[in-house]
């Protein structure tokens, strides 16, 4: 184990799922919790704006 850290010894490699257009059309297509999240209009607080207090 002879690491200084977690952060030396760990690699990432971004999984590019949202580039893969066939996938997210079969996601969206056939799976009706895909479909709702992608319709659903936002409410949050990017059309409401935050309140920090």
């Amino acid at each position: 184990m002879q690491t200084p850290n977690q952060h030396t010894d760990s690699t990432y490699r971004p999984d590019w799922t949202s580039r893969n257009r066939l996938l997210l059309e079969y996601a969206y297509r056939s799976l009706w919790i895909i479909g709702a999240a992608v319709d659903t209009v936002a409410d949050d607080m990017t059309r409401k704006g935050v309140w920090i207090t």
